[in-house]
């Protein structure tokens, strides 16, 4: 018996060699084509201009210009706020220049103005707001 029991423990090591050779085999196997496989997706994405490297740098430059419009966006809105407070000054100081013009025109007893000259009183308007920036042109816009 004990001769069967050595051929037996035989026939199950050579089986168990047997698997663990085929599945290393088809591991190996396996590795391979997915490695094959990647490289044809790198070569793939670079042989049709999609390269990673440039375009994390295009990515980049895109972030740029989109920060440089959302800066130009938010001069323009402080432009257009600041133009439409000089239209609402103006408008004010002409409403009091007329009532204040109205006032003094009127006559008055003695013919002429009490300093003797009838130029009209500088103007304490506010100095008109700095033109709106002009945008910036790339080779993107």
């Amino acid at each position: 018996m004990s001769l069967e029991r050595k051929v037996l423990a035989r026939t199950k090591l050579a089986a168990r060699q047997q698997r663990v050779a085929l599945i290393r085999g088809w591991i190996a196997v396996f590795s391979a084509l997915v490695f094959v496989v990647l490289w044809l997706v790198v070569g793939i994405q670079l042989a049709l201009g999609r390269d990673p490297g440039l375009s994390a740098k295009a990515r980049l430059r895109h972030q740029d210009a989109a920060v440089r419009a959302r800066e130009l966006r938010r001069a323009r809105r402080r432009a257009a706020i600041d133009l439409s407070s000089v239209h609402a000054r103006r408008a004010a100081h002409a409403s009091t220049d007329s009532s204040s013009s109205s006032s003094s025109s009127s006559p008055s007893s003695e013919g002429d103005s009490s300093d003797g000259s009838s130029a009209p009183q500088p103007s304490t308007a506010p100095a008109p707001a700095s033109p709106a920036p002009t945008p910036i042109v790339t080779s993107q816009s």
